[in-house]
């Protein structure tokens, strides 16, 4: 009697454990395709990001602009710079590259300020006032005989000095302002990978495009003119891309803001109370 107790409970636990194994099975199964099925749905929610949005908004285009115009006016006078010291002031190799080392260390020295500095104020605002500052800097650098400026080399060490400190503004800033011109397209939902690498592609693309056009621009322009109006034509440019940046992207965007802000106003329910 108490060995058919025993074989009828040795039964029944094994089909208890024989079920509860088999629902465990089955809700795995059931969580694996659940999970193989929620994994592609969400790639496919991802939109592909392309370089072609850079240029499809202002801010991208006014971003690659100046990324490749900062590194050019940085290394426009490598080639030319170094016969300018020699046939006006008589320097020798080590004295032109001591004059080279004050636009590295303004560099250097202001890149630590260039990220507090654009938390404080307008990104756009801080590039613009860059670019006029680094344009000053072209004149000096030449130095600018339209105004009279002696050629006296404190004057380009200066020069030099003042765009190395203006250019961690100009290169550094629009770092930030490609990646808000992909972020910015309505409608897309991107991945935050995806968007970080196509942003270091584009800016180190930019980076050594201009740092290319930059001493062929110098040697080229100054061979068929001089170095003073190389200098200059250069100082120029910037002063054109800071005003266009400033009237086409800058302020066009202060008047949305504005616009966005007084419509939330009007939006505001106003409750009158019965006197």
């Amino acid at each position: 009697m108490a060995e058919l107790k025993y074989n009828n409970l040795k039964k029944q636990l094994s089909g208890k454990i024989f079920a509860e194994g088999q629902d465990y099975g089955e809700k795995q199964e059931n969580s694996s395709y659940k999970l193989a099925n929620e994994i592609p749905s969400q790639n496919e929610l991802k939109d592909q990001v392309h370089y072609l949005y850079f240029l499809r908004s202002p801010r991208g285009f006014f971003a690659c602009l100046d990324i490749l115009l900062c590194c050019q006016m940085y290394n426009f006078c490598d080639t030319s710079l170094p016969y300018y010291l020699e046939e006006e002031f008589r320097f020798n190799p080590s004295m032109i590259s001591l004059v080279f080392v004050a636009q590295n260390i303004a560099f250097v020295i202001t890149c630590f300020f260039a990220p507090k500095l654009t938390q404080k104020f307008n990104m756009i605002l801080c590039i613009v006032m860059a670019q006029v500052i680094q344009g000053i800097a072209a004149q000096l650098i030449g130095p600018n005989q339209m105004i009279h400026l002696p050629k006296q080399v404190w004057i380009t060490v200066l020069g030099l000095l003042i765009n190395g400190g203006a250019t961690s503004m100009t290169i550094i800033t629009p770092y930030k302002q490609l990646e808000l011109a992909i972020l910015e397209q309505k409608g897309k939902n991107f991945d935050h990978e995806a968007v970080k690498d196509t942003v270091s592609g584009a800016f180190n693309a930019l980076y050594d495009f201009g740092s290319t056009t930059g001493p062929i621009f110098g040697y080229y322009v100054t061979a068929a003119t001089n170095f003073t109006f190389t200098s200059n034509l250069q100082g120029y440019m910037l002063f054109i891309v800071a005003f266009l940046q400033l009237l086409f992207f800058y302020i066009p965007e202060k008047l949305n803001e504005r616009k966005n802000k007084v419509i939330q106003i009007l939006k505001i329910p106003v409750n009158f109370k019965k006197i």
